[in-house]
């Protein structure tokens, strides 16, 4: 018995791991892009601009991914997602001008459209029936530790090295969370139709059909379903403030922690790490 569950859970536990290490990677460029920015061109119009860009292609081509992910390989799309952004995150400390760190930040705003959602498309395949709860569990797990473990890295990191191991060590966790995922095999195509506007061939060799899919036909959709679903009304608008605050939040915390502890290494990494901690016993303490 204790063998059959063993086989059951090891693919969640390749992708727990997987999600964790890419946390990791992740915590620590969050924290290395604002101190890039502010030390070397000291605006903190320039952070709010190089922050707004990365975030910028989840607002208008989200809503295309989900149906992109169902109709392929997820476990492909996160390795190739990961590798790319891997290869973007370590030119960054190699750039000479603003505007170049802003191309990159919209590059790494695409590839992590996918790196995140793709292996979470893997959950329905590699979750035994009866095993919800803890494969969730585990899943949530991974995500959120690294909110905390990887902004805390940056400390001792920086006593160690400079700025630029921050990126060049998250593009280094980015591509060690693919070797997880290398042992789950390829996974089964969804049965989901394709869209009907990727049926049409004359649809995606036209730009104006292009463009009309990325922002008329996804935009009049989603808010078509925002609309009649009034609990999904209020987690728009909830996630929406939140992302918006979340974005405040770490600009004013990377101006606050380089004016106010000049001489603390990692002083952003621990606020931040902080702040996540904080998210962690808000949704702990939430349902009470």
């Amino acid at each position: 018995m204790s063998a059959v569950l063993s086989r059951a859970t090891a693919p969640i536990t390749r992708l727990a791991g997987s999600i964790f290490i890419l946390g990791l990677g992740t915590g620590l460029v969050l924290v290395g892009l604002p101190l890039l920015i502010l030390h070397e061109y000291g605006t903190g119009l320039g952070l709010g601009l190089v922050i707004g860009l990365r975030i910028l292609p989840n607002f208008l081509l989200g809503p295309s991914v989900g149906g992109y992910i169902d109709a392929r390989d997820p476990r492909r799309i996160a390795i190739v997602a990961s590798l790319a952004s891997a290869a973007f995150t370590v030119l960054m400390p190699l750039t000479s001008a603003l505007w170049q760190l802003c191309v990159l930040a919209v590059a790494l705003g695409l590839t992590s459209m996918f790196t995140g959602p793709a292996r979470m498309a893997l959950r329905s395949w590699l979750i035994p029936e009866g095993r919800e709860m803890d494969g969730n569990a585990s899943i949530v797990t991974a995500e959120r530790v690294p909110d905390v473990l990887g902004p805390a890295m940056v400390g001792p990191l920086l006593v160690v090295g400079d700025l630029d191991w921050l990126f060049y060590g998250g593009g280094l966790l980015t591509v060690l969370a693919c070797v997880p995922l290398l042992g789950l095999g390829r996974m089964p195509r969804s049965s989901a139709p394709e869209p009907a506007a990727r049926a049409s061939g004359a649809g995606l060799l036209s730009l104006r059909g292009i463009v009309g899919r990325l922002f008329t036909d996804n935009a009049r959709s989603l808010a078509e379903v925002v609309r009649v679903d009034g609990t999904l009304s209020a987690l728009t608008i909830t996630g929406f403030t939140y992302v918006f605050a979340l974005g405040v939040g770490r600009i004013f915390l990377s101006e606050y922690s380089i004016r106010h502890f000049p001489s603390l290494h990692g002083a952003l990494g621990y606020l931040m790490a902080a702040m996540a901690f904080g998210g962690i016993l808000g949704s702990i303490a939430a349902p009470g």
